[in-house]
């Protein structure tokens, strides 16, 4: 609002002339006394200087020059007693003077050297007063302020502009300088008082991050410079350190923005640099960490941005940084030492990579171990920590049978690093954040550890279950669920699951661990540690307690009738083979037990009762079955209650320990490779038919499942997801719920079951009715949408009745939709399994979510139908939905690719009457796409309607309707409509009554036809 003064003044277009002379003479009193200016003297001091600025006009000539006055007197002597007056209100004038300053440099892009160097001065001021103020949370009243935030957001948004600047070196030092102030204060802030204070720079600072002058600035440092250019700084250095320190809101979505296009980036950027390790100066050092940093909030996110060449490329360059001497020598318990921040910094990313499937295979093959274990002699006792706990996870069988002699030892050092952090573990230490951390590390680590054969016997050898249980005991949080886990895998030894039954007071303690009263299943929050720690004491307990018991009681009953051929047991990280499997199992007949709920797991007691209801139960092994206890309390189970057991290795190179196989020995194991599923197949089916008589000769049932679905396989597709558009969105949308309710018991969000029945081998897709279209003819079925049993009553009433009256999403393009449209366009879709899914998206992340969903269907599904299930425990993810939630979404991109937009039924506005419109027969201008088509859409082009001959139909391709409204020609036509479907014109006519005034021409037409 200062721009026009600005204008006015003669303060930035000529130099700054001398100011008054009481202020001259308050900044000859600051120089002069220095050190002894008291508190009181300043402050009187300071409210002259504010009395007298206020007195002139603002911005003025005169007042920039005093205001400079003030400001260099501070800077040069830097009184202490300064920082006791913080809150003064001067302060809040250096911060406007920057604002204004700042304005006019991104609106005229240009500022004289008075103003510019005012506007150091100013910064440099502030600067001082955040860094030396111990709380900072007195300053946020006025260094917050919006108007000051957004200057600084729109400094970065045309920070290249600004780059091209004949002065930009001295304009970007000052804007970097604001953005390091405020990462300070997010870093010393605590967490609960950041809120949406610095939400506004989130924006600009990924745009930064984003844009290709990013990639050219850091490829482009220059190995023999060691001082960093303030571009460079800013880019490489505080625009990574904001998000590094940022707690704000929306940082999850901000995050992905930053990894979809940065991540694949980074990969590129280490190919240049890597080669030149060896000399790295500390400027790539330092650009090399902040870019590790970053690496670290990609959990999960790896495999989806990253093909196989690129993570495996990815992976050795993180090794090989953690295995140059030239930064592992170097490493020193300083926190500022660059070498050291380096390579912890990389063994945090390894931290996040090693939970994803393909990244640990790829880490085992290339014996990272090995190199892990170099680090373990490190000064750095962090970085010793995460060492040890890398090797708990990369180590494999094959490592633990040639370091045989070396493991005794190596258990011996993990042990006793424990015991002295859990001994030194107390609030009286001063160092308590820190203790704790290493408590948390090391437990993890010896909970990786103890499913080694040969750690078990040195922890047996060692009399450890007795520390472990007193641990377990002391410990709170994440490191006792760590412990109490690790104490889990013991207790399948029996030796030690006897002497654990025999101390009491340990039972009666896990028996005293009680369901946490917030607990996550219900209220759709991820899991906490209190919900860990329950779930691992109801598993010792089982495994203590009721597995023996249980056992025992089945074996003296009468073997139930068998309900299931088979039961699957799995991990989580298997699930996609498992689904194909599945698949299989069904295609052919048999019964199958599945736990649906695999993310939280149903209790043991169900497993047990569903594995004893089945005649066969395949354990699917794999390095992650045996890291879950209760995978293997399932195995256990399984082998105990004599069940026909038929192990498959589901994972490529995986070889089952000794222990395993010894239980399971009395069965061939078949390794179950993806890439031969013919043949793997035949195996299975084979071992399994020998007990399961006669399902392979009974008629085999299509059913849909996300492979068969999703990956477009016509042969195992039940009926092809296609849906029927809404022809009226509150009445229909309405129906179409109550059907799908009257149709819940046919879905169940626990277990999958399929059994042989009588039917026809014609797919249910080609059944027709001759009395409605020829025999020849296909008609669009509607979807078969299996949802779960009052699915409403878990969601809330904002989705499951939500009045979508005011919608406005049908006018807006989709770049520009928020929460409101997106959850409007859901729900007038019938897809309200799919809000809770997408409530926190914006429309350009709803686009990228949809690309993801296009890259890899079957994966995005489970891992959809996984959160659905941990958000509301029992709620399941139909693939009716999901496909139809694609097709929506493929229709809305291709419309408004085409400058069309969607608009549902339900937003039409039917009080219009009109005379009928004109019909178009020229059928080359509007051909039939033969891709699906569910919604409607409009444009502000009129388009006549289409009437597509039967003969250019392909009856191949099952084609949805697609009907489309426009504004009309002429002003009593309200509406031009056209309308695709794979039916005789005369049925899609039928099914718009409710337009008939409309469409009356060309339905006498379709009738003619």
């Amino acid at each position: 609002m200062y721009q026009d003064t600005m204008q006015k003044s003669v303060g930035l277009n000529r130099p700054i002339t001398s100011s008054n002379a009481i202020i001259a003479g308050h900044c000859a009193t600051i120089r002069n006394t220095k050190i002894s200016l008291d508190a009181q003297t300043l402050s009187n001091i300071l409210n002259d200087v504010v009395r007298e600025l206020k007195a002139s006009t603002s911005f003025s000539a005169s007042y920039l020059n005093s205001l400079n006055a003030v400001v260099l007197s501070l800077r040069s002597t830097l009184p202490p007693a300064l920082l006791s007056l913080n809150s003064h209100y001067f302060f809040v004038l250096v911060r406007d003077a920057i604002q204004v300053l700042l304005q006019h440099l991104c609106t005229k892009y240009h500022l004289n050297q008075p103003a510019t160097y005012l506007l150091r001065n100013c910064v440099v001021l502030l600067k001082y007063l955040v860094k030396n103020t111990k709380d900072v949370s007195k300053l946020l009243h006025w260094i917050t302020n919006l108007t000051f935030i957004d200057t600084i957001a729109n400094c970065l948004d045309q920070i290249e502009r600004i780059a091209k600047l004949s002065s930009h070196r001295l304009f970007i030092k000052q804007i970097a300088r604001l953005l390091k102030m405020f990462n300070d204060i997010q870093a010393r802030l605590p967490i609960e008082q950041h809120n949406s204070l610095f939400s506004r720079l989130l924006k600009p600072v990924i745009k930064c991050l984003k844009s290709p002058l990013y990639v050219e600035t850091f490829n482009g440092l220059k190995l023999n410079s060691k001082l960093t250019k303030p571009f460079e700084k800013l880019l490489l250095v505080k625009c990574p350190q904001f998000l590094e320190t940022y707690n704000g809101p929306h940082m999850g979505e901000t995050v992905e923005e930053v990894l979809e296009l940065i991540l694949p980036r980074y990969v590129s950027i280490l190919d240049t640099h890597i080669t030149s390790i060896t000399t790295w100066t500390s400027s790539v050092k330092r650009a090399v960490y902040h870019l590790l940093k970053i690496l670290v909030y990609a959990e999960d996110y790896f495999t989806l941005y990253l093909n196989d060449q690129l993570l495996e490329k990815l992976t050795n360059h993180l090794l090989r940084i953690v295995s140059e001497p030239t930064l592992t020598k170097s490493i020193t318990q300083t926190s500022n030492n660059l070498q050291s921040l380096i390579i912890h910094a990389t063994l945090e990313v390894f931290d996040v990579l090693i939970h994803e499937v393909k990244a640990l295979n790829y880490l085992k093959r290339s014996k990272a171990a090995e190199t892990f274990e170099k680090l373990l002699s490190s000064p750095k006792a962090s970085i010793t920590s995460k060492s040890y706990d890398m090797l708990a996870y990369t180590l494999n069988i094959n490592d633990v049978k040639e370091a045989r002699e070396y493991f005794p030892r190596f258990t011996c050092n993990v042990l006793n690093l424990l015991y002295e952090a859990v001994e030194s573990n107390h609030p009286a230490n001063n160092d308590s954040d820190y203790v704790q951390r290493s408590v948390l590390q090391f437990a993890e680590t010896l909970a990786g550890l103890v499913r080694y054969e040969q750690v078990k016997q040195e922890l047996i050898k060692q009399s450890a279950v007795p520390f472990l249980v007193k641990s377990s005991e002391k410990l709170t949080g994440s490191a006792k669920q760590f412990v109490l886990d690790a104490i889990w895998t013991l207790s399948f030894d029996e030796k030690i699951a006897q002497q654990l039954r025999d101390d009491s007071q340990f039972i009666e303690s896990l028996q005293n661990i009680t369901k946490p009263t917030n607990n996550s299943f219900e209220n759709g929050s991820n899991e906490t540690a209190e919900d860990g720690i329950y779930k691992t004491a109801i598993g010792l307990l089982w495994t203590l307690r009721k597995e023996p018991q249980v056992t025992q009681d089945a074996s003296k009953t009468a073997p139930p009738s068998n309900k299931f051929d088979v039961a699957i047991s799995y991990s989580i990280k298997d699930k996609d083979v498992v689904n194909r499997l599945e698949e299989t199992l069904i295609n052919e007949g048999y019964a199958v037990w599945i736990d649906r709920d695999i993310l939280h797991r149903q209790s043991m007691e169900s497993v047990s009762e569903a594995m004893n209801k089945s005649t066969v139960v395949i354990v699917c092994l794999s390095e992650w079955y045996v890291r879950d206890n209760q995978c293997v309390c399932e195995s256990v189970y399984a082998v105990n209650s004599k069940r026909v057991v038929v192990p498959l290795i589901v994972e490529k190179g995986y070889v089952v320990n000794s222990w395993l196989l010894s239980m399971l020995n009395k069965s061939g194991i078949i390794e179950y490779d993806v890439n031969d599923l013919k043949r793997n197949n035949e195996l299975v089916m084979k071992e399994i038919s020998q007990h399961c008589r006669n399902k392979g000769s009974k008629v085999k049932i299509n059913t849909p499942t996300p492979n068969s679905v999703l990956n477009g396989n016509k042969e195992n597709t039940f009926a092809r997801i296609i849906p029927t558009p809404v022809l009226s969105g509150r009445v229909s949308a309405g129906s179409d719920r109550q059907q799908q309710q009257e149709n819940a018991s046919r879905s169940n969000s626990r277990q999958t079951v399929s059994s042989t029945r009588p039917t026809s081998t014609t797919p249910v897709s080609r059944m027709t009715s001759s009395s409605t279209t020829p025999t020849s003819r296909t008609p669009l079925s509607a979807t078969p949408t299996f949802v779960n049993a009052n699915y409403e009553k878990f969601l809330p009433q904002d989705y499951t009745k939500r009045d979508t009256s005011d919608a406005t999403y049908h006018s807006m393009p989709i770049n520009a939709w928020k929460k409101k449209e997106i959850l409007d366009f859901l729900y007038d879709c019938n897809l309200i399994l799919m809000m809770p899914l997408c409530d926190t998206m914006t429309g350009r992340s709803l686009v990228g979510f949809f690309r993801m969903c296009q890259a890899d269907p079957s994966r995005v599904y489970g891992q959809l139908s996984d959160e659905l299930r941990s958000r509301y425990r029992g709620l399941t993810l139909p693939i009716g939905v999901y496909s139809q939630f694609l097709i929506e979404m493929d229709n809305l991109m291709s419309s408004q690719a085409n400058h069309t937009q969607i608009l549902p039924f339900s937003s039409m506005n039917n009080k219009y009457q009109s005379t009928p419109m004109p019909v178009s027969t020229d059928q080359s201008q509007y051909p039939l796409p033969l891709q699906a088509r569910s919604s409607s859409s409009f444009s502000n082009t009129p388009k006549p309607l289409e009437i597509i001959p039967e003969a250019q139909i392909s009856y191949n391709e099952r084609v949805a309707h697609r009907a489309t409204f426009r504004p009309g020609s002429a002003a009593d036509h309200p509406y031009n409509f056209s309308s695709e479907a794979d039916e005789q014109s005369k049925l899609v006519f039928e099914q718009l009554a409710r337009y008939e005034n409309q469409v009356y021409a060309p339905q006498q037409r379709a009738y003619d036809y």
